[in-house]
């Protein structure tokens, strides 16, 4: 009697703790938690900051927190987004050759950038999650580049003896003395440049970015290469290499001006899509099982609920602070990971259900059930196990490898919630009816 007392007492505390967990994860997962607030000083300034905080980290359509754990790609609608505003009455031919340019400028750096214009409005959004000062230099400036002559008695630049037609490509490199800002000419460009060199040897040509000095060469006949190029001394590293970024894309058709940054919400309609989706299919599963036997159900709802909530947090931890981020196909190779949880928990539970029908208790039948489909469901998730670990360890820490650790981890927990989980919960339950 006794030992009857304390095996009920530790079957009530094994699932008030799981239920707990459950219930908690599902939340926090959700909605994300902060624990009280606290003032501190950053740089002079009271700033209020959380003791420690829980971010979201099941994708949802609640809120975007859980972006800080989990980045989605920017065309789902995750990245880092600039906003930068042009001059009231811009045409929208304009913004809409100034979006291909910012665009291209932002993918000579990270590429999957994506912009998207509305009335005098350019958003670009870049993968990530910070800011990159980087991108944000190549954004504003227009990209005209010409090349003129310093006048020393009026202390300006003369009229522009070339101009950025001169060159089909622009690069720019750590020399001896410094920057330098190459230029690859094309055949005229070179033919032009000599011209220059003639009337003017010995003296100082200067390249200009949008009225602007950004390099200087003296002229000789030596400084134009076999291979048509020519190198410009820049004052710094920064100017070296916003001047070869935007000369090799296009100069803008109109000023632009960064108004604000920011992460990007993830409202793809892709994205939201996804989710929903999902969120049916779980929703369908839990009331298929449900309808076919309450209790058995019940079970297996608790069983997908908690692998679901479980799968999620691993893939956090496995993918925060990572290069990792989540893109259509690797959105879909999750899909189809919890799917297969969803379905696993499903066989069970409906071979279960036939059993209490046929008049077994419910832990009877949940054991006999698993037996049942136990050997298909481990040979699935094994298959899936042995693929991701495979990609871990043939790919590592690149994005693949990253890949294959979420999918045996999914593949793990649905292991864990029908040999294990569901074994634990049905004994508890049976212990409590002694």
């Amino acid at each position: 009697m006794k030992n009857n007392t304390v095996n009920k007492i530790i079957s009530i505390v094994v699932l008030v703790a799981l239920l707990g967990a459950t219930v908690f994860g599902a939340y926090a997962g959700l909605m994300g938690l902060n624990t009280k607030m606290v003032t501190v000083k950053e740089n002079g300034t009271d700033v209020q900051k959380a003791l420690y905080r829980i971010v979201s980290f099941i994708p949802n359509t609640l809120n975007n927190s859980w972006q800080e754990a989990i980045q989605p790609d920017t065309t789902l609608g995750g990245g880092y987004s600039y906003v930068l505003t042009a001059p009231d009455g811009v045409k929208a031919e304009d913004m809409k050759k100034a979006a291909e340019v910012i665009r291209a400028r932002a993918d000579m750096l990270v590429g999957g950038a994506v912009t998207k214009v509305e009335g005098s409005t350019l958003t670009l959004t870049v993968p990530g999650k910070d800011y990159d000062a980087s991108i944000a230099a190549v954004l504003q400036p227009i990209g005209q580049a010409t090349f003129a002559q310093y006048d020393e008695d009026t202390g300006l630049f003369g009229a522009a003896l070339l101009d950025g037609s001169i060159t089909d490509g622009t690069y720019y490199y750590m020399g001896e003395n410094g920057y330098n800002i190459q230029l690859h000419l094309t055949a005229k460009g070179a033919a032009d440049l000599r011209q220059v060199i003639a009337e003017h040897a010995f003296e100082y040509l200067y390249l200009l970015l949008d009225g602007e000095p950004v390099g200087y060469s003296p002229l000789y006949d030596g400084i134009i290469t076999e291979g048509n190029t020519v190198d410009f001394m820049a004052p710094d590293a920064s100017s070296a290499f916003v001047t070869a970024v935007a000369m090799r894309a296009a100069s803008l058709p109109c000023v632009l001006t960064l108004t604000s940054d920011g992460v990007a919400a993830a409202s793809s309609s892709l994205m939201n899509v996804g989710i929903i989706v999902f969120a049916c299919l779980l929703l369908l599963a839990c009331v298929y099982m449900i309808a076919r036997s309450v209790k058995a159900g019940l079970l297996g709802a608790w069983a997908l609920i908690a692998g679901v909530v479980l799968a999620a947090l691993l893939n956090a931890l496995i993918v925060v602070n990572t290069i990792w981020v989540v893109t259509v196909l690797s959105g879909i190779v999750v899909f189809l990971c919890l799917t297969v949880m969803a379905c696993s928990v499903v066989m069970v539970v409906n071979k279960a259900a036939g059993f209490v029908r046929a008049g077994r208790e419910t832990a009877a039948s949940v054991s006999a059930a698993i037996s049942k489909n136990g050997k298909l469901v481990a040979l699935v998730n094994g298959v899936l196990m042995a693929i991701g670990l495979l990609m871990m360890f043939a790919f590592q820490r690149n994005a693949v490898g990253i890949m294959g650790r979420v999918v045996a981890a999914d593949a793990l927990v649905t292991l864990v919630m029908v040999f294990i989980f569901l074994p634990v919960v049905t004994a508890c339950i049976k212990s409590l009816r002694k």
